[in-house]
Parts: C-alpha cells; sequence; structure tokens
C-alpha cells in the first residue's frame, strides 16, 4: 500500500458521509506571503464570480473527498460566488445501457462517471455549494465522446458525424442529446442555477453549431431546467475566427455566453515580460489576423448576451502567457523534432510560479474592468487528478498516491499558496 494512501474497497454508507459533511469545519484560508500587485485596483462589476472543481470518473479516494469539501467551503473567502462542477461524460460507461430510472444515480443515466461510491458527487458538491451561499454551474464536457465514437467509427479528430454526435451510435452513451437532457433534468433536481450545455464542441466537427437541430434542442432543456444555459467556446484555438463570427445565431438561443480566451502565441515566444507587457499584448490578441475582443464586443451587442471569461487559468511555467491554454509540462516531449515541441504550445517546460503569477496580475489588468465582460470563471480551484501521480517522463497516470503533487505547470488555486489565489480575492473585494 502507498503511504498515506488509504485503499477504500468497499461501499461507504451514506450516513458516514453526511456524518463527515455535517462536522466538517472550514479550512482556515492558506495564505502566502504578501505579494505586491502592479496592478491597478478597481471595484469590479462582475455579476458571474465563478471557480471549478474538476472530476475524474470514479472518485473513490478519502483525501481528494475531503479536499473537495474544504475547497469548496474557502470559496467565499475569496470573493467569488458561484462553484462550477465540471467533469467529463462518455468517458467510462458503467453499465450496458442508458436508463431513464430516476432512482439511479446521474453517472447511469448520462454516462457522465461522477461518484463517490455509490453517491452522485454532483448533488454531494451542489448541496455543500448552496449551504455556503454559492451558486451553482453544472459544465459537463463532452469531448470524450470523440474518442468513444473515433474508436468503434474510425473518425479522425475533428470529423465525427453530427447526427451520431446527437443522437449516438448505438454505443452506451454515445450520444449528447439523452445526456444533456438527463443532466438538465438532474440539474433542476439540485437547484443548479446554471448549466453548460457545451464547451468547445466545434472540436468534435466545426458544423455542430451551425446544425439546425438546436432550436429543438434547447427547447427540450428548457422543458426540464429552468435555470440559464452558457455555452463556452475557444475562441482562439477551437474555430476559425471566420466562423465565431456567424456563431451569432446559436448564442442568441442561450443565456450567457462563455469565452475561452488564450491568445496563441500572445508574446511571440518572450518569457521574460512585464505584467504591463503581458496585459497589452492579451487584450490585442489576434488569430488568424483578427483582433479577438472587437469581435466578442460585437458578438455581445449583436446578441444580447452577456459574456463571461470562461475557463481562465493561469498556468505555472515559464512563458506562460504565450499559450496559456497548455496546462502539463509536457516533459516527455524533451528532445521532440518540429516547431511545435520546440518553441510551440507542446514544448517540454520549466515550472515557474512567478509566471502564473504575472498572467494573473495581467489578465485582471487587461480585462477586470472591461465593461463588455460581465463574469469570469476561473478554472482549477482544485481537482481530483491531484491524487493520482503523473509520470515527469511517459505523462501518465500511476496508483493514487495523496502525498504526491499535481503536475507543476498547472494553476491549481486552492491547493497552491503561490499568491494567485490572493491577486483573484483582492481584485472582488470592493
Amino acid at each position: 500500500t502507498l503511504k498515506g494512501f488509504r485503499p477504500m474497497n468497499i461501499k461507504m454508507p451514506f450516513v458516514l458521509i453526511s456524518a463527515f459533511l455535517a462536522g466538517c469545519a472550514q479550512q482556515p484560508t492558506n495564505s502566502s506571503e504578501a505579494v505586491k500587485l502592479t496592478q491597478t485596483k478597481t471595484d469590479t462589476s462582475h455579476w458571474y464570480r465563478a471557480t471549478s472543481i474538476d472530476f475524474n470518473p470514479y472518485t473513490e479516494d478519502l483525501p481528494y473527498f475531503e479536499d473537495m469539501i474544504a475547497a469548496i467551503d474557502a470559496i467565499p473567502d475569496y470573493n467569488l460566488n458561484t462553484l462550477t462542477i465540471d467533469f467529463r461524460c462518455g468517458e467510462k460507461p458503467i453499465i450496458e445501457e442508458v436508463t431513464d430510472d430516476p432512482q439511479l444515480p446521474i453517472d447511469k443515466t448520462s454516462g457522465c462517471a461522477v461518484r463517490y461510491f455509490d453517491n452522485d458527487l454532483i448533488t454531494i458538491a451542489a448541496e455543500r455549494a448552496h449551504r455556503n451561499g454559492l451558486s451553482v454551474n453544472l459544465k459537463p464536457m463532452f469531448l470524450n465522446l470523440q474518442n468513444k465514437l473515433w474508436y468503434k467509427k474510425g473518425y479522425e479528430y475533428g470529423t465525427l458525424d453530427i447526427d451520431v454526435f446527437f443522437d449516438g451510435n448505438g454505443y452506451p452513451y454515445s450520444g449528447y442529446i439523452p445526456a444533456i437532457i438527463a443532466l438538465a433534468t438532474h440539474a433542476e433536481k439540485i437547484g443548479a442555477e446554471y448549466l453548460t450545455i457545451g464547451t468547445e464542441l466545434t472540436n468534435l466537427n466545426y458544423k455542430i453549431l451551425f446544425s439546425p437541430r438546436w432550436p429543438e434542442i434547447i427547447s427540450s432543456i428548457r422543458k426540464v431546467y429552468s435555470g440559464k444555459l452558457i455555452y463556452n467556446t475557444n475562441l482562439a484555438q477551437e474555430p476559425t475566427v471566420k466562423d465565431f463570427r456567424k456563431f451569432d445565431k446559436f448564442f442568441s438561443q442561450i443565456d450567457i455566453i462563455g469565452i475561452n480566451y488564450f491568445p496563441p502565441n500572445a508574446l511571440n515566444g518572450k518569457r521574460d515580460a512585464t505584467v504591463k507587457e503581458i496585459s497589452k499584448a492579451w487584450y490585442n490578441g489576434k488569430s488568424d489576423g483578427y483582433r479577438l475582443v472587437p469581435m466578442i464586443i460585437k458578438m455581445r451587442k449583436v446578441t444580447g448576451k452577456p459574456i463571461i471569461m470562461s475557463e481562465t487559468s493561469f498556468p505555472t511555467w515559464d512563458g506562460s502567457a504565450n499559450w496559456a491554454f497548455r496546462h502539463a509540462c509536457d516533459y516527455k516531449n524533451k528532445g521532440k523534432d518540429g516547431w511545435m515541441f520546440n518553441e510551440g504550445p507542446l514544448a517540454a517546460k520549466t515550472p515557474s510560479d512567478r509566471d502564473g503569477l504575472d498572467l494573473a496580475m495581467a489578465w485582471h489588468e487587461a480585462f477586470g474592468s472591461a465593461e463588455w465582460v460581465d463574469g469570469v470563471d476561473y478554472l482549477f480551484w482544485t481537482t481530483s487528478a491531484q491524487y493520482y501521480h503523473r509520470d515527469p517522463i511517459t505523462d501518465e497516470f500511476k496508483d493514487p498516491n495523496p502525498d504526491s503533487s499535481y503536475w507543476d505547470c498547472l494553476s491549481l488555486l486552492y491547493n497552491k499558496n503561490n499568491g494567485i489565489k490572493e491577486v483573484i480575492r483582492d481584485f472582488h473585494t470592493p
């Protein structure tokens, strides 16, 4: 048995979990040494201030469960008001068929594996968030449908058949529609204020958001769910700029537009940029030769929908402002040939908390007081993956080990004391 790891091969009674939750005292906020901010402090008007916890399927290790509860309890201390529950769908089916039996856990009716033994982890997290006065956003990730259907049908990345995406191909949980309806029903049941109906779906097929089926799908979702609907798009990396300008018809059907904003090679590879330089480069970020911010502002005006900067994160590696969408250290790519592995986003990286902190300050300087930004969602408040050892050479997960740290290059906000979460707290403090 690994040192410090408590194997749990038997079901933990729900009454035990309930007793643990009832007696779980709020963990004191960990503070790093004082950080002198170079940004201009503003009293932001963001009405949506979220941070996310990320679930891997089948979280059955007690240390993570305890960490999750403590992390949720700490969120209000940082002047955030919403918990985003981030989880995967279609990754690891556990029964032979999808079922609509409402007595079964949500993973058995949607194919989204988020369980703590026989207990629905989504519900446990949502109840804890509500107990702390937080709103809840359920954020299922469907990109694993690509993997499942790719292996079965031979689809290449980005060319998944659209009808197969929506309806499935006969394999359990293979279709988006049955999964999202089940999740919407569950979101209503647990009182989730927000439901993210998709994130970067055009990675599966760039035509997905142009499908004429969306009005019927969204109508079906709204019949079972009364909260706000969000969709997150990765403007710089996922669709082309040309496609984004045509998404107005789709965006007009939802309530909130999420922008995963990661301008590619924002500083042309420069690794010693100042906070001011990073801030300017990010606000003026381009893709395909077009400035991104004016396009976002125009989309907000055309659709009349609020904009949140979704999946905002501050990776802790040297030069991370250039490719901030990349959170892994990519040690396994050291020595590989080609620009992508030497200078590009997949190059092996050197961990650097300072770079993550500079990016956090620069981001708030650039976007914190922008009148067209209605909210922000910070990635990786905590994640279950930190309790799995990632081999620094192969980048593969090994056995659960609560003594091991998560990737050194990822901004694991709650669990690291590098000053980043204090930047977030101070900025959102009137």
